[in-house]
């Protein structure tokens, strides 16, 4: 972008300030400042690309005290705060950038991406819309990255038509981005898992998406990033139903299992719930003896936050040994999901999740007796609120092409259910 402020400030400068040789110019003292400047610019520039992030910080303070007005200075000093959580030193950069040149898409951008981050999203949304009405035509290739954002603050919103129509948008200006590819197949995949009940924060309403989309394979490796939330806390027992109400009906799909466990005391009640619904024996599987018996069946090992992939796997292990189909669903992960490849089958949410009946943080009204039963009940009424369109087949297709991020028992059981 041409630097206005800089050209009109050199004339000034310059104005009656010749002498006869015409060389008074070179001499002037904001001029010299200004090459400085640069060259303070230039430096942090090279000292950033070679990982000396602090060093190119302070020659970018530089370069910005000897040059307020320069936008390039401010976005650089911006641009490296932003990225090593200096947030409120970026903001006070695209404020002063702001006041420079407001409409900027550059600084639009980066303050959107700022505020984004710290859940101003109506404020992100409005410097997008900016951009986008300015004549985003004339940026070309280079808006893609404002209608992805764009659709991303859409997806945290639940506008899911505005959501996919940024998509869309973005992948015709970049058509070979994965991430935009993957985000234009699974938007509608978000939509369906919306419940979009008045008396569910926002918060929880993604959390039920994200268990869809977990399960359906949105992981990280795909390039979409399922945003924590550590500590969600679900406060009755239609809205624990309605977290698993997905995994469990596509396990009735696939066949129900013929035994199914708790990996830790909060998961107990969810365990007895799915085996009511579902029709499974309900077992100990820390038992050191397993009460597990005949060849060939499936069992279900259930826990409400993995903690330990080794100890999750060392039972698995265990039951695989003893010739039975072993699948493992976990609500909440305390580690991040890449540690559990292999491991965990069916994935709701990739923060810590609270149920009502372990809930220390606060008082609970769900009653100690005939906890399980009423779960059950409440189980299967989100089962027959579910989507009537399946998705298995979706399912299966995804499986099939990230065989790595599933379980060898639960790719068998999608290829052999015979129902796509």
């Amino acid at each position: 972008m041409p630097d206005e402020s800089w050209t009109a400030n050199q004339s000034e400068d310059f104005a009656g300030r010749t002498d006869d040789a015409g060389l008074a110019p070179l001499l002037s003292p904001l001029f010299h400042s200004r090459v400085v400047a640069d060259q303070h610019y230039q430096r942090g520039l090279d000292q950033e690309s070679r990982g000396q992030w602090d060093r190119a910080l302070t020659s970018f303070r530089t370069a910005c005290a000897l040059h307020p007005e320069r936008i390039l200075y401010l976005l650089a000093r911006g641009r490296v705060c932003q990225t090593h959580d200096l947030d409120p030193e970026a903001d006070d950069c695209y404020e002063h950038a702001r006041r420079i040149a407001p409409r900027d898409p550059v600084v639009l951008f980066n303050q959107a991406e700022l505020w984004a981050r710290h859940g101003r999203l109506a404020m992100a949304i409005e410097n997008l819309e900016e951009i986008l009405s300015d004549g985003s035509r004339q940026l070309g290739a280079r808006a893609m990255p404002v209608y992805r954002l764009r659709g991303d603050l859409a997806l945290r919103n639940g506008d899911y038509s505005r959501a996919d129509e940024a998509f869309k948008t973005a992948l015709a200006l970049v058509p070979d981005d994965d991430y935009l590819r993957t985000m234009v197949r699974s938007v509608p995949r978000f939509a369906e898992f919306n419940l979009d009940r008045e008396s569910t924060s926002g918060a929880k309403r993604l959390v039920y998406a994200q268990a869809g989309a977990m399960l359906l394979g949105l992981l990280e490796d795909d390039g979409v990033t399922i945003p924590e939330y550590p500590g969600i806390g679900l406060e009755t027992l239609d809205e624990v139903a309605d977290v698993i109400a997905r995994p469990a009906r596509t396990l009735r799909h696939l066949g129900p299992p013929t035994y199914i466990g708790a990996l830790d005391t909060p998961s107990l009640p969810i365990a007895e719930a799915i085996a009511d619904v579902l029709g499974g024996t309900l077992f100990d599987p820390s038992a050191t003896s397993h009460h597990v018996t005949g060849t060939s069946q499936s069992v279900l090992l259930v826990t409400v936050n993995a903690t330990d992939p080794e100890t999750v796997s060392a039972v698995a292990n265990r039951l695989r040994d003893q010739a039975q189909t072993v699948w493992t669903y976990a609500i909440g992960l305390r580690h991040p999901a890449g540690a559990y490849h292999g491991t965990i089958d069916l994935i709701s949410s990739t923060g810590f999740v609270e149920v009502p009946w372990d809930a220390p943080s606060r008082e609970t009204s769900i009653p100690a007796g005939g906890l399980a039963s009423k779960l059950a009940s409440c189980l299967r009424r989100a089962i027959e609120a579910l989507p009537t369109v399946t998705t298995v087949s979706s399912h299966l297709a995804w499986h099939t092409k990230h065989r790595r991020f599933a379980s060898e028992s639960l790719r068998d059981a999608f290829a052999q259910s015979g129902i796509c």
